[in-house]
């Protein structure tokens, strides 16, 4: 069960940095 909880918990950390990363890259796309 906590192998699931911490597995869970990775996957949204790396969603936030995604979805964190995808908004820095538009906002470099709308400078050029």
């Amino acid at each position: 069960m906590l192998f699931y909880v911490k597995l869970s918990a990775i996957q949204l950390r790396m969603h936030r940095c995604i979805c964190h990363l995808r908004r820095l890259v538009s906002i470099d796309n709308t400078h050029f």
